[in-house]
């Protein structure tokens, strides 16, 4: 079995930053939606 020091550490590094990156992007999208539909059902209630 290969251990963690047959890793390549720039890979590493740059998986850490590409997951950051998704993160970043899609755990604040996902928490406007929860509002956004929030908004949109009383909105659409008031009809």
């Amino acid at each position: 079995m290969s251990n963690l020091s047959d890793f390549p550490q720039e890979l590493l590094i740059s998986l850490g930053m590409l997951a950051f990156g998704i993160g970043l992007f899609t755990i604040p999208f996902w928490i406007e939606v929860k509002k956004a539909k929030q908004e949109l059902e009383k909105i659409l209630a008031m009809k």
